[in-house]
């Protein structure tokens, strides 16, 4: 048995419900059950929309959370956020809100 190729095509996937419970995540999931396979930090980068997870990080420059309506547009339906982020306006689309998009996505 090749051993390599058995370990680099190892994909775990978690539900967005999962996540947030790692993450100690404040959330709005309207679809708990939806297998994440893809992190996103690149708006620019979407693998599989539908089972992305897009982590929106903050920097002096950078609001990730300023890329979401893109991202919406694009298909993406899974979101991690500040705290201080109107979900509102995407009834359909799961999002965990934490303090610290960063440290949540370093957290997995």
């Amino acid at each position: 048995m090749n051993y390599d190729y058995a370990i680099n095509n190892l994909q775990l996937t978690y539900t967005i419900q999962h996540i947030a419970q790692i993450i100690s995540a404040e959330s709005f999931l309207p679809n708990p059950l939806t297998e994440i396979e893809y992190l996103l930090i690149d708006s620019r980068r979407i693998v599989q929309a539908t089972s992305s997870l897009f982590f929106a990080l903050q920097s002096e420059r950078k609001n990730g959370e300023e890329y979401i309506r893109e991202l919406y547009e694009a298909g993406v339906r899974n979101f991690i956020v500040t705290k201080k982020f109107d979900h509102t306006a995407y009834a359909d689309a799961n999002f965990c809100k934490v303090d610290d998009t960063k440290f949540a996505l370093q957290s997995l």
